[in-house]
């Protein structure tokens, strides 16, 4: 039922604005501003009476001023707005004043011959003259300047009031207007820390180059998934590869080629991932992929089809890029072999170490029988991030 008198007073509204009376429009504004209020809708029930607020301060209509001015207050309570709605119920109050002043009271004119204007008193009738029963003696001249001399004080407070209400109506809308203006410059500045908020978020957890997530955020997001497949056991296949000749492409063809081809690999990469599988940059030229169910099975046949793929790219892109390949290290974390992240990055690293060995441009799985890289060629690292991996 509230939707569908909003809808009615919606149309109500329509045709107002049409009639171009301000009155009507007014009077239509707050019904459907009261509608929406008692629908819940507070937040679409301000700016109607607004402009309802304007209205009726600029064509001096207190009582309708008066109404809006109190649904404002109604309207910011519903939003838990203590302050603006103590300002806008002091308003309506400045309007309730306004109201009784411009109701002056006026003096009544009596009838009754018998009684005087200034006290009506019944009035001394004169005996009759000449003898003639109830002739009566013409009225006084001094009475009527006496009631000029009343109701001049009255004119003079009717004007008084009038030109004090003129001033009101300004100050009102001068306020209205400012109060527009500050609503207006709080909804910017919200919405500039928003957006100032995402970019931050988005600077903490995305690569600015690649658009992968970023090592620390990779980490976090990794060891989630671990912990969950723990507990249901399920497998978890990870990747580490890094682009091979990547320092020849930078020195020989300059770091922007070098920009290239990380970007062309990372999208390369995401071409061939499911939206549930993470994929950030662990540094430089290596990048990491984890994937939920991948086991020993899927996961080289996933990671040698995103190898071929990204040497298709190179071969097929700029000459700069002709000398690009991945070498691919794979460890798989399961009930069997465990979920600890730090063992099952020492797996993966192992496991790249061997592809480099083997030739690069191609795919090694971390097993028992692979050798581990010795210290002097290959250092031990971590996914942890340090305060030097900025």
């Amino acid at each position: 039922m509230v939707a569908g008198s909003v809808a009615d007073l919606e149309n109500k509204l329509a045709d107002a604005r049409r009639s171009n009376n301000t009155a009507d429009i007014s009077a239509a504004l707050i019904r459907l501003a009261d509608a929406q209020l008692q629908a819940g809708q507070a937040s679409r029930a301000l700016p109607l009476l607004e402009e309802a607020v304007t209205l009726s301060s600029r064509y001096n209509d207190d009582r309708q001023g008066r109404e809006a001015a109190l649904l404002m207050a109604k309207a910011y309570l519903a939003q838990d707005d203590a302050g603006m709605a103590d300002t806008w119920n002091k308003r309506a109050e400045q309007f309730r004043e306004r109201i009784e002043r411009q109701i002056a009271p006026r003096p009544e004119a009596s009838g009754d011959a018998t009684a005087t204007p200034a006290t009506g008193a019944p009035a001394v009738v004169a005996p009759p003259t000449n003898g003639v029963d109830g002739a009566e003696q013409p009225a006084a001249a001094p009475s009527q300047a006496r009631w000029l001399w009343l109701l001049l004080p009255v004119c003079l407070l009717l004007i008084w009031a009038w030109l004090r209400s003129q001033r009101k109506a300004d100050d009102l809308r001068n306020e209205t207007e400012r109060l527009a203006r500050h609503q207006k410059h709080l909804r910017n500045a919200h919405q500039t820390l928003q957006q100032q908020a995402e970019h931050l978020r988005q600077t903490a957890t995305q690569d600015a180059l690649t658009g992968a997530l970023t090592r620390q955020a990779f980490a976090n997001d990794l060891s989630e998934l671990l912990h969950h497949a723990q507990h249901y056991g399920k497998p978890v296949a990870f990747f580490l590869f890094d682009l091979d000749h990547f320092k020849s492409v930078n020195d020989t063809y300059g770091h922007l080629a070098g920009d290239i081809a990380l970007k062309m690999v990372a999208g390369v990469v995401r071409e061939n991932l499911d939206s549930q599988d993470l994929f950030g940059r662990f540094g430089g030229d290596e990048f990491l992929i984890a994937c939920m169910d991948g086991d020993a099975a899927t996961a080289p046949l996933l990671a040698e089809k995103i190898r071929a793929s990204v040497r298709k790219h190179a071969v097929d892109g700029h000459e700069s890029l002709h000398d690009i390949s991945i070498s691919v290290g794979i460890a798989i974390a399961d009930p069997e072999q465990g979920y600890d992240l730090a063992t099952l990055f020492t797996h993966a690293d192992t496991a790249l170490y061997a592809a480099k060995r083997a030739g690069r441009n191609c795919v090694r799985l971390a097993d028992a029988g692979l050798a581990t890289p010795p210290s002097s060629e290959f250092p031990l690292r971590s996914l942890a991030a340090t305060p030097n991996d900025a």
